[in-house]
């Protein structure tokens, strides 16, 4: 009974993202299609609140004294019902190995409590979980087929210029090269943002950004390896669209939105980061960019390497300066108030990665912009 229905079930998903460690663009997946399915439920529940109008249990019987404050809407269903129902549906299917009767059991308490507490029918709770089965079974239908396990063909350049395994675990074939062809909830395809601007190989303007990234490294004071670790959002951490999840559910705490408003909220953050994902792939796989750690030891000092572990994929674009730019822009829009400091952090989390010493300046400022667009897609 902390804050909307949605809170705890968000807290899950993350400390699931953790203890399962999908990479990031399934973390954003993952978290969008839990969030669609919780909005379009919560929806739903609100439609038949307001058709049926059925009181609360101690309308009917003053002499009853709930545990908690009744709710200022009708009963029928439960709420809290609605998005356990849906979010432990969606669970399920999302991380398989932890078990079914798992979610289950969490759903059946969530949707119990209401009965416990006297605020709720065991019928509004009884439908609510119903309900949000149902509709997030339409959202996982959908997700289906929206080509997240398409195979890889293995085809890609070769040459001097374009990516290979970095070190220190030269994982090989890089992390999800077909993501951008995932279909976005947004757009229709993942390549409508797709950014120019690439330094090109062998540049005056590719060689500055390599020594800049070199130079920094050698030299990082002590707040910049704090920005970069904070940032750094690696494997057994809630991962980048995790992070702003995160950040999304400390705003929807600080300001006690309802939870009609925080089904909404999360539904957009996940969808925008979701689709920045898809779009940052793209570019990654359609440049195949080197990323500094390969650049510095074959050209400028072989013992260098990146102050962060570089991860197993192109650098061109930042995924995380995507996830943040998308994100930050949606609860920006969200959280007027808080704009200008959400705005910072999207700059901070990118420039962190010049620091980690996994992406050039380029691939940060670009990765940022085209996350802000797509923020914006999402607002609009």
């Amino acid at each position: 009974d902390t804050g909307p229905a949605t809170s705890r079930w968000t807290e899950m998903q993350l400390d699931m993202i953790k203890t399962h460690r999908p990479n990031p663009p399934r973390a954003s997946r993952g978290l969008a299609l839990l969030h669609i399915a919780v909005f379009d439920a919560v929806v739903a529940a609100w439609h038949a609140k307001y058709t049926y109008n059925f009181p609360a249990p101690s309308t009917v019987d003053p002499t009853l004294t709930p545990a908690l404050p009744p709710r200022n809407n009708p009963s029928y269903p439960s709420e809290h019902a609605v998005v356990a129902g849906a979010a432990a549906q969606v669970l399920k299917h999302l991380f398989p190995r932890q078990g079914a009767d798992w979610f289950e059991a969490k759903a059946r308490e969530a949707a119990a409590s209401r009965v416990w507490a006297g605020v709720n029918w065991p019928s509004a709770v009884e439908q609510g979980l119903a309900l949000g089965r149902a509709v997030a079974d339409r959202v996982l239908a959908q997700a289906a087929a929206d080509g997240a396990n398409a195979p890889w063909d293995g085809k890609r350049p070769t040459g001097v210029c374009y990516w290979k395994a970095t070190p220190p675990g030269f994982v090989y074939p890089p992390l999800e090269p077909v993501w951008g062809q995932v279909r976005p909830w947004l757009l229709t395809s993942g390549d409508l943002f797709r950014p120019r601007g690439i330094p090109s190989c062998g540049s005056a303007e590719e060689r500055a950004q390599m020594l800049e990234v070199y130079r920094t490294v050698n030299n990082l004071t002590a707040e910049q390896k704090r920005i970069a670790s904070f940032w750094d959002d690696g494997p057994g951490t809630f991962t980048p669209p995790g992070h702003c999840a995160e950040i999304a559910l400390r705003l929807a705490d600080r300001y006690q939105i309802s939870t009609p408003r925080a089904a909404r909220l999360f539904a957009y953050q996940g969808v925008a980061a979701m689709v920045a994902g898809v779009c940052v792939w793209d570019a990654k796989f359609a440049y195949w960019s080197l990323r500094p750690v390969t650049y510095i030891q074959d050209y400028v000092d072989p013992n260098w390497t990146s102050f962060i572990t570089t991860p197993p994929f192109p650098g061109y674009v930042s995924g995380h300066s995507g996830f943040s730019g998308a994100s930050t822009t949606l609860l920006g829009y969200m959280f007027p108030q808080e704009k200008a400091t959400l705005q910072a952090m999207a700059a901070e989390a990118a420039l962190s990665r010049l620091y980690g010493g996994i992406h050039i300046r380029a691939d940060n400022e670009v990765g940022l912009t085209m996350g802000r667009r797509i923020g914006a897609l999402a607002c609009a």
